[in-house]
């Protein structure tokens, strides 16, 4: 059940990502792109997702240049509370000291040119 729900949110967060990074259209300012960003992740994971709410966290870190568009989505973990499963493989294995992850990220560049841009 742990990896089922490590591995659901870690897929909802990689989409998100990838879904708020395709809003990047040709002739748009950062600023529009970003609110249809926006409004993409929170659709995407506002449906009933298991990654909902105020863990998860959205931001558009400075790009490389002004040809490329930013997306980071960052889920906090500790709402899970994953920690006593981490504890139990300690007391499993004989091993001590593991600590489950704090958070699952990730981040997205895509150019703002669209799909012409790449060739």
């Amino acid at each position: 059940m742990v990896f089922a729900l490590y591995f659901g949110t870690l897929v909802a967060v990689v989409h998100g990502a990838t879904e708020g990074a395709r809003a990047s259209v040709r002739g748009m300012t950062t600023t529009e792109r970003t609110q249809l960003s926006s409004a993409r992740i929170q659709k995407i994971l506002g449906n009933g997702c298991i990654v909902g709410g105020t863990a998860c966290s959205v931001s558009y870190p400075a790009a490389a240049d002004t040809t490329t568009f930013k997306v980071r989505v960052q889920y906090d973990l500790s709402t899970f509370n994953f920690q006593w499963f981490f504890n139990l493989l300690d007391f499993a294995t004989g091993m001590s000291g593991s600590t489950a992850p704090a958070t699952i990220g990730h981040t997205v560049t895509i150019g703002t040119g669209g799909y012409d841009r790449l060739s």
